[in-house]
């Protein structure tokens, strides 16, 4: 009897020992038009451009035109999948400015790295009158979750600082999607 629960303490211990915490840490890559890729979709009639930018681990972003004045990203995975984030449903039906950098939290295990999320600020053009005019700017957020990535958070930038966008950022994992925006986009 005891030498069974000697060996099992062995064992939990040595598997307690082995197995290390992920550790989540930011890393900043471009969203630039200078510091992407621009690529023409030739499945599209109007052979509309977009840009390819690097991401983490062998990650990338995609950056399109989903619309009249309207952008939105793609997830890529090493594996080449792409994964639709569709801003223009989940955060703004107007038109849509992407930052010019894109947040990755990135979870490193026994030297491994791993996206778990990405954060990007979105600047919103919502006025009819002045269509340059920025009406709202917020912190998205997206979880890295091959074929469940989605957007999880919108915040207005003013309501949150960066280390409670990171804490959120966090904990995308585990959070619902959101819902699609109710109407139709506006007809710019």
């Amino acid at each position: 009897m005891r030498r069974s629960f000697t060996l099992v303490a062995v064992v939990l211990l040595s598997l307690g020992c082995d197995s290390q915490a992920p550790v989540t840490e930011s890393a900043v890559t471009t969203l630039d038009i200078f510091g992407c890729e621009e690529r023409i979709d030739y499945d599209d009639p109007n052979e509309t451009t977009f840009h390819v930018c690097p991401g983490v681990a062998d990650y990338q972003l995609i950056v399109r035109k989903v619309g009249s004045g309207r952008k939105s990203i793609d997830v890529v995975t090493p594996d080449g999948e792409i994964y639709p984030l569709d801003l223009q449903d989940t955060v703004s039906r107007d038109m849509i400015e992407l930052s010019d950098e894109a947040t990755w939290r990135v979870q490193s295990t026994d030297g491994k790295l791993l996206p778990v999320a990405v954060v990007v600020g979105v600047a919103v053009r919502g006025s009819l009158d002045d269509p340059t005019k920025i009406t709202a700017r917020y912190h998205t957020i997206a979880r890295i979750a091959g074929s469940e990535s989605c957007i999880t958070t919108r915040l207005a930038d003013n309501e949150v600082n960066a280390a409670q966008v990171e804490a959120l950022a966090d904990k995308a994992v585990n959070q619902p999607c959101l819902p699609a925006l109710s109407g139709a986009p506006d007809p710019y």
